[in-house]
């Protein structure tokens, strides 16, 4: 049965949409054909969502609202607009509230409180790396495959917590791979042949300082369609993980060990030892923080070209030198 309200907090892109998929389901079968979404960030008039919504009710149509926070504050006046919305709405309206993660203050918050008593709370968080293996298992059972243990080994490394790409891949193996027994040699040639370039062979060439196999992989991927947000995802795990090796080899640790506890095989461990050398940790830092001034840019919350700026993010990864935007040949 359909609840009157949700919130959708945590963050986990595909956790996320998964469970707004699956309300939305609910709704239709309820008769709620009617939608809006809004986009909140700093700018947002929280007048427009009451007028909207009072609209909804002089038609007396069942409508589905998706508010979408761009950021978890949101400020003196949008926690007393949402209380008052959610006080205020028609029996005939259901909101899902979707975010980021939370904090216990926020969680306190009157119109959270409100959802809780009135309405459903689902966390959409990363899965620990503790049950990665288990969820890459369960997901292809679900799709109707009996997989080896080295298949599941092989593919929870191959994407090594990353849930939206993981999903992808076994989505699209139902449709090349009969049910049934699935083994390693029957995925390998998948994965291989899947696409020309990975977003692990660019994360691989810019760790590597390879600057001109960088440039042709992020071509490569933009012409394939690959989504900016699997690419950047890729490239800031790389750049975390080097932070932490920095930080790991100013204390005398030994490079080898460190790498293995953040999941780094030891075949990589040679084009790590690259990028620690040529890069400060101060650029390092650097790096990171771009990574999330593009995550924003890809989330619309602020205007820029994503390609642009996520080869500017590799080929500075790819570079010892102080690269910009003005230094590179963009599209």
């Amino acid at each position: 049965m359909l609840a009157a309200c949700y919130l959708i907090h945590g963050g986990e892109p595909l956790q996320t949409e998964e469970i707004i998929v699956a309300i939305k389901q609910i709704a239709r079968k309820e008769g709620y054909n009617n939608s809006v979404v809004f986009e909140v960030n700093a700018q947002f008039n929280w007048d427009e969502l009451l007028n909207k919504c009072q609209n909804f009710d002089l038609f007396a149509e069942k409508s589905f609202v998706e508010i979408r926070l761009q950021s978890e504050n949101i400020g003196k006046q949008g926690a007393p607009a949402l209380e008052g919305f959610l006080l205020q709405k028609s029996a005939d309206i259901c909101v899902i509230i979707r975010t980021q993660k939370l904090s216990n203050e926020q969680l306190n918050s009157k119109w959270v409180q409100h959802i809780q008593k009135h309405g459903k709370v689902h966390v959409a968080k990363p899965i620990p790396i503790a049950k990665w293996r288990a969820w890459i298992q369960e997901r292809l059972q679900q799709a109707g495959f009996s997989p080896s243990d080295d298949t599941c080994d092989y593919l929870a490394k191959y994407y090594e917590g990353n849930l939206a790409a993981a999903a992808q891949c076994i989505q699209k193996l139902q449709s090349v791979v009969p049910a049934g027994q699935l083994q390693l040699a029957q995925i390998q040639p998948f994965l291989a042949n899947n696409s020309r370039f990975s977003v692990f062979d660019l994360a691989d060439a810019a760790v590597n300082g390879d600057a001109e196999r960088t440039f042709s992989i992020i071509e490569g991927l933009k012409n394939e369609g690959v989504e900016p947000v699997l690419i950047l995802w890729s490239l800031a795990r790389e750049i975390r993980n080097l932070l932490q090796l920095k930080h790991d080899l100013q204390t005398g640790a030994n490079l080898t060990q460190s790498a293995q506890k953040l999941g780094i095989w030891r075949d990589k461990i040679p084009g790590v030892q690259k990028a620690l050398d040529r890069l400060s940790i101060n650029k390092i830092e650097k790096l990171l923080k771009l990574c999330a001034q593009i995550d924003t840019v890809i989330k619309g919350i602020n205007p820029g070209n994503t390609w642009e700026l996520i080869l500017s993010l590799s080929m500075m990864l790819a570079n010892s030198k102080n690269l910009t935007m003005e230094d590179l040949t963009v599209w």
